[in-house]
C-alpha cells in the first residue's frame, strides 16, 4: 500500500475515534478545571499585543528602577563617608534641637564648656581608662556644678541623637551618653527637677540594651518628678516604658503608657509617630488589627521629610496587618510602598507569600500560562456547545498526529514515522486528551513543531527554519511554562555536538536570546505559578514520595499495577539506536527531550514538594513514542513486531474489554480517562429538584464553573468572585435564572458549624460533595453531621449529593450568634464582588 494513503488512513481513524468518542470518554467533559478555564476564556480579552508591551515595559521599568534605587543608595553611603572624612568638624558640632530649649539656653555663656567637653568624649572616651572630661572640667574653676552638669546632659543626648541615626554606631554612641548620664546624676541634687532627663535618658539606654527591668525602674524614677516645663520628657518616658511593655508582650499595659503619653498633647512630630507605632503594635500584638490599622494611618500622617525609616517600619507593619486580614491588595501596596522606600529581601517575600494568596483567593488561573485561554477564547466566536469547546484540543491533536509522523520521518526514516503516527492516533492516553474539553494537546503539538525546526535547522541550516524554531519555541512556553525543560533539552544537544561550528553555534545563540527576550514578560508570572505550587506534595491529590515512580512507569507504561511493558519497549529503542552511528545523534536526542522534563519534574517534586499531574507529561510522550516505535522496528520477526504494537496499545484493548462487562478500567492509568464528575447531570438534578431560596454548596470551589456551564450555556449569569468585608478567603457565588445561591467552598475550619448555620439560615441545603469534605475533615465531625442530619442521598458519577431540610426550623433559628473567622465566611460579612480576571491582565 502507498505510504501516503496508509498516512491518511492512520489519520482518518484518528479523526474518527476522537469526533465520535463513547460516552464514558466525555461525560462531564466541561469538568471543574474544564469550566474555570472557560470562564476565563469567556471575558473579553484587551488586546495581546498591546498587553504583552505593558508586561514588558512594566518588567524592565521595575528592573532600571531597581538599579536606579540602589544607585541613589550608594552616592548617599558615599557622599556619607566623604562628609564624615572630609568635613568632620562639621558633622561632629551638629547642632540639636535639645541644646534650643530653656534648660540650656541660661548655660549660652559658658558654652566653651561644652564644646571642650564633647571634644575630649570623642577623642579620648574609648581609648583613654582615665575620665579626661572630669580632668578638664575640674581645671575650669569657674565652671559651676550645675553648668557641668547640664553639659553632661546635653553631651548624653547629643550621643542618643546620634546612636539613634546611625544604627552601624549606636551602641557605641549609647555607651558614651550612659557614662554623661551617670556622670551628670553623681553632680546634681536628689531634688533637681534636671533629674527627670537623666532617669529618661538611663531608662531609654536600658531598654535599647534589653536589660528592660533596669529601662521600667529608671523610668519610673523620672515619673516621679513632677516639676513644670519638662512635659517632653514626661512623653518620652511613657513613651519608652509603653516600648518596654510591648517587648514583654504586656500589650495592655503598653496602651495605657502611650495612651498617657497622649493625654500630655504632644506636639512634636517625632514623639506622635513614635507613640503611634508603639499603639499600632500593641494592638496588633492583641489581634485588634482595626484598632492598629487606624494607629499607624494616624502615625503616617505625621511623618513628614526625614521620617524615612519610620515610614519604612509603618508601611511594612500595615502591610503584614493588612496580610493578616487576608487583604492581599492593599497588604501588597503598602509592602511596595516600604519597598520604594529601602529594598529588602523580606519585603519581596512578603509580597510574593500576597501575590501566592491573592491566587488562591481572588483571581484564578494566576499560575496558568495565557495561550490556551486565547486559544479557547477564539473557539468561544463559534457558539458555547460541548462540540465547539472540545474543537481546540481534538484539532491539535490530529495535528500531533500529522507531525509526530513527519519528525519520527525526519529522524529516523518513513516507518518510523508512520508507527509513530499509528501509535499516537490510538493512544488512549491521547485519545482521551484530543476529546477533553482542555487543550493540554496544545502542549503536545507545539513541543513537536519547536523539535521538528530545531532538529531540520541542524540538517538544512536556515534563516526562515530558525525563525520558525523561535517562533514555535515561544509559543510553547506561552502555553505551558514547564516547556522550557524542552528548550534546555535542545540546547544541551546543541552544545554537546555542535559547539565546534562556531559560526552555526552563533546562530543558535542568537536564537535562543531571542527566544529568552520574548518570554522574558511572563518569566515572574511562571515564578509566581511554581511558587503556588509549592508545598503541594502531600497534599490530598498529590503524590506521596513512595508512589511517584510506580505513577510515572504506569503512565508512560500505559498499564498501572503490570510491568510496565511500554518502557521496556522505549529501552529497547534506546539500546538499539546506539548500534547505529547515523541515528545515535537523533536517539540521543529523543532521549534528551523524554528524560530531562521528567527529571525537572520530579526534583520539584523532591525538594519543594510540587504536586505532579499526570497531565504535565503529555508534551514529551511524542518522543517516547517515536523512539519506542525505532525499538520495535528494530525487530527483525514480523510476529513480534505486531505482539509489540499490540503490547504498546494494551490500555486501549482493556478499555474496549471494560466495554464488555470485563473490569479492567481499574489497570488504566486515571489520565486516561480523566474526569472529575458529571455535572450535566447534577445541573439537570439541581434544576428539576432545586426550590426558590434553596442554597447549594459545592465542596470543590472549581466545581461551580462547570455547574454554572450547563445550568446557563449562553454564560448570561457568570459566576462570581465575592471577597466578604471580614477579611475572609474569597469565595465563587452563582446566581442564575432558576437555581441561585449556589457557592463554591474550598475550605472549611474543622467543625459543621458553618453548614449548620448555612440550613438555618436557607432552610434547605443542597450539599455536592466531590471529596472535598473528607480533605477538610481529619477529625470526622462534619462527616458525622451530615450523617445525623442529611434527608436525602444521591450518588451520581464523581460526588455525592446530601440534601438538608430545616425549613421548618429557618425562623427559629436566626437569633443565633455566630463568630465569624479567617475562614471563609459568606453569611455574616458584606462582600464585595470582582472580576474574573484575564490571565494577561494583573
Amino acid at each position: 500500500m502507498n505510504k501516503k494513503i496508509l498516512l491518511i488512513l492512520i489519520i482518518g481513524i484518528g479523526i474518527f475515534i476522537r469526533v465520535f468518542p463513547v460516552p464514558e470518554l466525555t461525560s462531564g467533559s466541561i469538568s471543574h478545571n474544564v469550566g474555570l478555564t472557560l470562564a476565563v476564556a469567556s471575558q473579553s480579552p484587551k488586546s495581546i499585543s498591546w498587553q504583552f508591551l505593558n508586561n514588558s515595559y512594566e518588567l524592565w521599568s521595575n528592573i532600571l528602577c531597581r538599579i536606579e534605587r540602589n544607585k541613589n543608595t550608594l552616592k548617599a553611603k558615599i557622599k556619607t563617608i566623604l562628609t564624615r572624612y572630609f568635613n568632620r568638624k562639621d558633622t561632629k558640632q551638629i547642632p540639636l534641637d535639645r541644646l534650643k530649649e530653656p534648660i540650656f539656653t541660661k548655660g549660652i555663656s559658658e558654652s566653651k564648656a561644652f564644646n571642650k567637653a564633647q571634644k575630649f568624649i570623642d577623642k579620648g572616651l574609648h581609648d583613654e581608662p582615665i575620665d579626661p572630661i572630669q580632668i578638664h572640667l575640674n581645671t575650669q574653676n569657674d565652671i559651676s556644678d550645675k553648668t557641668k552638669t547640664l553639659a553632661y546632659i546635653a553631651l548624653a543626648g547629643n550621643y542618643v541623637e546620634k546612636g539613634i541615626r546611625d544604627n552601624n554606631e549606636k551602641e557605641a554612641y549609647y555607651n558614651k551618653a550612659q557614662f554623661c548620664f551617670d556622670r551628670a546624676l553623681k553632680l546634681i541634687e536628689k531634688d533637681n527637677p534636671y533629674n527627670i532627663s537623666i532617669y529618661s535618658g538611663l531608662g531609654f539606654i536600658y531598654y535599647q540594651y534589653k536589660n528592660y527591668d533596669q529601662a521600667i525602674a529608671y523610668l519610673k524614677k523620672g515619673l516621679t518628678y513632677t516639676s513644670v516645663g519638662f512635659e517632653k520628657q514626661k512623653i518620652d518616658i511613657y513613651t519608652n516604658l509603653g516600648c518596654v511593655y510591648r517587648e514583654l508582650c504586656q500589650y495592655e499595659k503598653a496602651i495605657e503608657c502611650f495612651n498617657k503619653a497622649l493625654s500630655l498633647n504632644p506636639s512634636i512630630n517625632s514623639q506622635l509617630v513614635s507613640i503611634y507605632q508603639g499603639l499600632a503594635d500593641s494592638f496588633t500584638g492583641l489581634k485588634n488589627y482595626d484598632q492598629a490599622i487606624i494607629c499607624l494611618k494616624e502615625g503616617l500622617s505625621y511623618a513628614s521629610d526625614g521620617f524615612e525609616r519610620r515610614k519604612i517600619d509603618m508601611y511594612t507593619n500595615l502591610g503584614c496587618v493588612y496580610r493578616e486580614l487576608c487583604q492581599y491588595e492593599k497588604a501588597i501596596k503598602y509592602f511596595k510602598k516600604a519597598l520604594k522606600l529601602s529594598p529588602s529581601l523580606s519585603l519581596v517575600s512578603n509580597i510574593y507569600y500576597c501575590l501566592r494568596e491573592r491566587k488562591r483567593s481572588i483571581s484564578i488561573s494566576f499560575d496558568q500560562a495565557p495561550l490556551r485561554y486565547i486559544v479557547l477564547h477564539c473557539a468561544l466566536f463559534l457558539g458555547r456547545s460541548e462540540r465547539v469547546i472540545r474543537f481546540p484540543a481534538f484539532l491539535f491533536g490530529i495535528a500531533g498526529i500529522f507531525l509526530i509522523y513527519k519528525l519520527g520521518k525526519l529522524i529516523f526514516g518513513i516507518n518510523v514515522g508512520l508507527l509513530s503516527s499509528f501509535l499516537l492516533s490510538f493512544s488512549m492516553w491521547h485519545i482521551h486528551h484530543s476529546s477533553y474539553a482542555a487543550t493540554y494537546t496544545l502542549y503536545m503539538f507545539l513541543s513537536l513543531l519547536s523539535v521538528f525546526f530545531f532538529y531540520k535547522s541542524l540538517k538544512e541550516p536556515s534563516i526562515g527554519l530558525q525563525i520558525k524554531f523561535i517562533i514555535a519555541s515561544t509559543l510553547g512556553f506561552y502555553s505551558f511554562y514547564p516547556f522550557i525543560t524542552v528548550i534546555f533539552a535542545e540546547a544541551l544537544y546543541f552544545f554537546l555536538f555542535y559547539r565546534r561550528d562556531k559560526k552555526r553555534a552563533l546562530k543558535f545563540v542568537i536564537s535562543l536570546f531571542v527566544i529568552g527576550i520574548l518570554i522574558l514578560p511572563l518569566l515572574s508570572r511562571a515564578y509566581y505559578g511554581f511558587y503556588w505550587k509549592t508545598n503541594f506534595g502531600d497534599y490530598f491529590w498529590g503524590w506521596k514520595s513512595f508512589e511517584v515512580f510506580p505513577f510515572l512507569f504506569g503512565l508512560f507504561g500505559g498499564i498501572r499495577g503490570f510491568i510496565p511493558i511500554n518502557i521496556f519497549i522505549f529501552l529497547l529503542g534506546l539500546f538499539a539506536v546506539f548500534f547505529k552511528k547515523v541515528e545515535r545523534k537523533g536517539g540521543l536526542l529523543l532521549f534528551f527531550l523524554t528524560i530531562i522534563p521528567c527529571l525537572f519534574f520530579l526534583g520539584c517534586f523532591f525538594l519543594k514538594k510540587i504536586n505532579l499531574g499526570e497531565r504535565y507529561f503529555l508534551f514529551i510522550y511524542p518522543f517516547f513514542i517515536i523512539l519506542s516505535s525505532y525499538g520495535i522496528l528494530s525487530v527483525r520477526k514480523k510476529i513480534v513486531v505486531t505482539l509489540l504494537i499490540f503490547l504498546f496499545n494494551s490500555s486501549l484493548v482493556l478499555f474496549i474489554l471494560n466495554g464488555f462487562g470485563f473490569k479492567t478500567c481499574e489497570y488504566i492509568p486515571r489520565d486516561y480517562t480523566r474526569h472529575y464528575g458529571d455535572f450535566k447531570f447534577l445541573a439537570e438534578y439541581l434544576r428539576k429538584n432545586y426550590e426558590e431560596g434553596d442554597a447549594v454548596v459545592i465542596t470543590y470551589d472549581a466545581s461551580i464553573f462547570a455547574t454554572q456551564y450547563y445550568l446557563d450555556k449562553k454564560n448570561l449569569f457568570p459566576a462570581k468572585i465575592v471577597r466578604p468585608s471580614c477579611g475572609a478567603r474569597a469565595y465563587y457565588r452563582y446566581d442564575g435564572d432558576g437555581v441561585k445561591n449556589v457557592f463554591g467552598i474550598d475550605e472549611y475550619d474543622g467543625t459543621p458549624k458553618r453548614l449548620n448555620k448555612i440550613v438555618n439560615e436557607y432552610g434547605r441545603l443542597w450539599l455536592v460533595d466531590g471529596g472535598g469534605i473528607y480533605h477538610n475533615d481529619k477529625q470526622g465531625l462534619i462527616r458525622k453531621w451530615i450523617k445525623e442530619n442529611h434527608s436525602e442521598k444521591t450518588k451520581f458519577k464523581g460526588g455525592v449529593i446530601y440534601f438538608f431540610d430545616n425549613k421548618m426550623n429557618k425562623q427559629s433559628s436566626k437569633k443565633e450568634t455566630y463568630i465569624c473567622t479567617k475562614a471563609i465566611c459568606f453569611l455574616d460579612c458584606e462582600g464585595e464582588e470582582l472580576e474574573i480576571k484575564y490571565p494577561f491582565n494583573r
